[in-house]
């Protein structure tokens, strides 16, 4: 960690890189799905893919679909610390506080879950990133 609180140097093992190789349909749900307008009610739905690509022009409400029995997605979310963001019920939050997110950049969030999105765990792994174009 660095001195601000934010992960430095994020990277898979060779161990990790082969076990997310190994998931099953992973090669299906590579795909990036963009939201360029995103506001009140907004699904992210699995069966688009798992990386989504969300820009948040007013306040939204985040519901999940077809999660699988075990994994997640990958949020790029930009300006979502101006809007206010309600995560589905049964999300659990990393460490148990509010999420806070960058008002006017980019944060990274991972969704994972073990039951078929019954539970979710959401990370913010990454705040005000400067993402790769």
């Amino acid at each position: 960690m660095s001195t601000t609180g934010r992960p430095t140097g994020l990277r898979l093992t060779k161990a990790q890189k082969l076990a997310i190789e190994d998931v099953a349909g992973k090669a299906d749900k590579d795909t990036l799905h963009t939201i360029t307008d995103a506001a009140g009610a907004t699904e992210l739905d699995y069966e688009d893919g798992s990386v989504f690509d969300i820009t948040a022009t007013g306040d939204i409400t985040l519901t999940y679909a077809n999660l699988p029995a075990v994994g997640g997605i990958v949020i790029y979310a930009t300006n979502w610390g101006a809007h206010t963001i309600t995560l589905p019920s049964g999300t659990v939050l990393a460490g148990g506080e509010a999420a806070s997110f960058t008002a006017s950049g980019l944060d990274i969030i991972t969704v994972t879950t073990k039951n078929s999105g019954t539970a979710t765990e959401f990370l913010i792994a990454a705040q005000d990133v400067n993402a790769a174009s």
